[in-house]
């Protein structure tokens, strides 16, 4: 047997130091289930899906005076997401495109009412640019949601 020298003994208090300092570093913070409102994000979004598709449904053009309660209800919704976006700790991203859609759809309902009428084209086009700005919200969000 050989004797134990400090040469084979440092490294070993070394690497036990590093894997020590490794552990206690790390911390594991684990969110609220309403933190990742996934759910009422997507549900937002077919709130928002049906407000278009009903005005294309009518099969005339829409005026803005029909559609204000749903107007409104979407926009509450939106900002209630962009205040619990706001609050929640690493969401840069998130935060912008909230803020992105809630211009976007704040946008869309003052050009509604002061055409008073949309053709079935701009509801379209509606349509498809608050898609545009859901799609990789809601991606973005089941991201977040892996790495819980």
């Amino acid at each position: 047997m050989s004797p134990v020298t400090n040469k084979s003994i440092i490294p070993k208090v070394i690497l036990f130091s590093f894997l020590l300092i490794g552990i206690l570093a790390c911390k594991a913070t684990l969110y609220p289930h309403t933190m990742y409102p996934l759910k009422h994000r997507s549900q937002n979004h077919r709130l928002t899906d049906a407000l278009y598709l009903q005005m294309l449904d009518v099969g005339r053009p829409a005026g803005s005076e029909k559609y204000a309660d749903k107007y409104l209800d979407i926009q509450v919704d939106i900002n209630s997401l962009l205040l619990k976006t706001q609050v929640r700790d690493h969401n840069t991203d998130l935060l912008v495109m909230v803020q992105n859609l809630q211009k976007m759809f704040v946008q869309f309902k003052d050009d509604h009412k002061a055409k008073t009428v949309l053709t079935d084209a701009d509801i379209k086009l509606n349509m498809m640019q608050v898609n545009a700005v859901w799609a990789p919200l809601l991606l973005a969000e089941k991201a977040l949601k892996r790495q819980k």
